[in-house]
């Protein structure tokens, strides 16, 4: 025979049951979201004579998606950078005053060319970078538009996905 405060006592447990369970439920869903992930770069370049040389002490910087919609803020602009390079300017190219309210992260290659953009959020974002080569006025630029994801594979950077080169 069952006893009525029995029955209120297994109601309790039972609404003690949902209320833990739903606390579990949304941690891992907060925790499902809160999630982030690396992105490792390795930035080099080929010259005529062979072999691939590391690009060294470069800032890269991480551009949210909407920098694509920006392109005609002359975020990088070739002229500009030639230009510049000519009338002696050490740091042509990248101004980081223009694209300031796109940056997500900035990184600095080591001198083997590696970097890493730490506790991104999943989603899609512009590794962007300037450097100079062994030419008088030569320069590289890149933008180049990657998928940070969990696992990520090393994005290597060099003359073949540049933007804009002249060395």
């Amino acid at each position: 025979m069952r006893v009525p405060c029995d029955r209120e006592g297994d109601r309790f447990m039972n609404n003690k049951s949902r209320f833990l369970f739903l606390t579990v439920l949304i941690t891992i869903a907060i925790v499902a979201c809160n999630q982030t992930t690396k992105i490792p770069v390795k930035a080099a370049l080929v010259y005529k004579m062979g072999g691939a040389q590391p690009v060294t002490r470069t800032k890269l910087y991480l551009l949210k998606e909407e920098a694509k919609k920006a392109e005609n803020a002359s975020l990088f602009t070739s002229p500009a950078i030639a230009q510049a390079l000519e009338q002696g300017e050490e740091y042509a190219g990248i101004h980081e005053d223009r694209i300031k309210d796109y940056i997500v992260a900035t990184t600095t290659t080591d001198f083997e060319g590696n970097a890493e953009f730490k506790d991104i959020p999943p989603g899609k974002y512009y590794i962007a970078g300037y450097t100079r080569t062994r030419s008088q006025y030569g320069y590289v630029v890149w933008k180049l538009e990657v998928n940070a994801k969990n696992g990520m594979e090393t994005i290597f950077l060099d003359q073949n996905n540049a933007l804009d080169t002249d060395n």
